[in-house]
């Protein structure tokens, strides 16, 4: 069922087969995540991070990164990758888009304001 969750999730953040509704991406992905489906709570950390379809919020990025990453998942996403090297109670890190650089959209970390 928590599969279904996941890709039901999946569909909506996607556009795949429905109209793409990150809210409803939320939901579905959330309910799989807390159930314990590592690719949920990467891309729900994801959605959180980017503040797509919920609020941006790094902290709980992090702590959807972590989940997956302790059930030994394989985190490729260079996002998910600075993410996890942070203390999860760091207020000193703020994270600024490269594309303010002429880069991509990943993200780098600065330390202090």
């Amino acid at each position: 069922q928590a599969s279904a969750h996941l890709m039901l999730g999946a569909m909506y953040f996607r556009g795949e087969g429905i109209a793409e509704n990150h809210n409803d991406a939320v939901k579905w992905l959330r309910t799989a995540a807390e159930n314990g489906v590592a690719e949920a709570q990467v891309l729900l950390g994801r959605m959180y991070f980017r503040g797509e379809g919920v609020a941006q919020n790094h902290k709980e990025a992090i702590k959807w990164y972590r989940m997956a990453a302790k059930q030994g998942h394989e985190i490729k996403d260079a996002e998910a990758q600075h993410c996890l090297a942070l203390p999860l109670s760091s207020d000193s890190v703020h994270f600024r888009p490269l594309s303010n650089f002429g880069g991509g959209d990943l993200a780098i970390l600065v330390e202090g304001g």
